[in-house]
């Protein structure tokens, strides 16, 4: 039973591109970061019913496309993760249940999140011997939506006064923007390497009667 899974779990699965989830989130996380700023606008606005009305629904809507896009994140990264063996890579560094577990758990999701994001990044597209090329420091765009994500969780803890509100929105506002780039990019090496791999498909194999 066992050794049915395991050969079961080699199988290569077939190539399914992410593409529309990844326009679906990016536009998710666009929508979460205008909610925000449009929050923290009216909160500086002071008193006055559209503020008050802003200020409120602004948040929950904030709230409730962040949940969403957490989700659906979690769900992409998954599935992208799923398609590493069909792009050629031999030996995925995570499995899709994996990426799961990894980006679920508190807290320790946030830097765990490196090495998955950085593996997905990597193994979009190898060598070809199925290799990935690895560095200590990670795919830039992905180390560097980490410490902005850092940098506005930090800016959360300190914030108080107006120009501490200002700096929390603009490093807000980065690391937004740097995740929408970072889902985009992974999604469009995934999407080259397997148009890639089908010309190569396409082109006949040499022969001798070719050759004369």
């Amino acid at each position: 039973m066992l050794s049915a899974l395991s050969d079961g779990a080699l199988i290569e699965r077939p190539y399914a591109s992410t593409r529309g989830q990844a326009r679906l989130l990016a536009a998710i996380a666009t929508a979460q970061l205008l909610s925000v700023a449009a929050t923290t606008v009216a909160d500086e606005a002071g008193d006055g019913g559209w503020a008050e009305a802003v200020s409120l629904y602004g948040g929950y809507v904030a709230m409730l496309l962040l949940f969403a896009g957490v989700a659906l994140f979690v769900d992409w990264a998954r599935r992208a993760t799923d398609n590493l063996r069909a792009l050629g890579t031999l030996l995925p560094s995570f499995s899709g249940l994996q990426v799961v577990l990894v980006l679920m758990v508190p807290l320790a999701n946030i830097p765990l999140s490196h090495g998955v994001l950085t593996a997905l990044w990597h193994e979009s597209q190898p060598r070809a011997d199925g290799t990935a090329p690895q560095h200590w420091l990670g795919a830039p765009l992905v180390t560097a939506w980490l410490l902005a994500l850092c940098a506005a969780i930090e800016s959360v803890m300190v914030a108080s006064g107006a120009y501490e509100r200002v700096a929390l929105l603009a490093s807000w506002l980065v690391a937004g923007v740097l995740f929408v780039a970072l889902v985009l990019q992974t999604q469009r090496r995934q999407d080259e390497q397997w148009r890639d791999l089908e010309l190569r498909r396409g082109v006949p194999e040499p022969s001798a009667t070719g050759l004369r």
